[in-house]
């Protein structure tokens, strides 16, 4: 996976999460945008709602992109990390909970608790994460989306 250059960490928006089209289009492009950067890390909560499945789709179709244009889309080393607690996604929950496959990789965050009781488990590691990931950039800037 390599060395970060650009984190971007992809919060909010998991509920109702609505965008007219005109804001889709635009959230795309400039999205695309930064997807195109050189080892970007995105990081989620992996689920197939809202921003964290909209920043999927955008991901998904850069690479597509990517080898339509005979590029191969491993040497840009761009990452979606999914972060989600363990319980609503075991199969013990009573939630309907969906990971969004367009993530590149997952880390589940389990404390014992299922269903609703581990809803934001998994919020105190992925800020120690972000913050570990931070060190490795070179300049010490991380970008949030809220």
């Amino acid at each position: 996976m390599g060395t970060p250059s650009v984190i971007l960490s992809i919060a909010g928006g998991a509920g109702h999460f609505r965008m007219a089209e005109e804001d889709w289009m635009e959230f795309r492009h400039s999205f695309r945008e930064l997807v195109a950067t050189d080892r970007l890390w995105m990081i989620s909560g992996g689920t197939k709602y809202g921003i964290m499945e909209r920043s999927g789709k955008v991901q998904r179709d850069e690479m597509l992109c990517q080898k339509a244009e005979g590029r191969d889309p491993s040497e840009v080393q761009n990452v979606l990390i999914g972060i989600a607690p363990w319980g609503f996604i075991n199969g013990d929950s009573e939630s309907d909970v969906t990971l969004d496959f367009n993530h590149t990789h997952f880390i589940f965050v389990d404390d014992g608790s299922n269903d609703l009781d581990s809803e934001n488990t998994e919020q105190s590691f992925r800020g120690q994460f972000e913050k570990t990931l931070a060190k490795l950039l070179s300049e010490p800037t991380m970008y949030h989306t809220k």
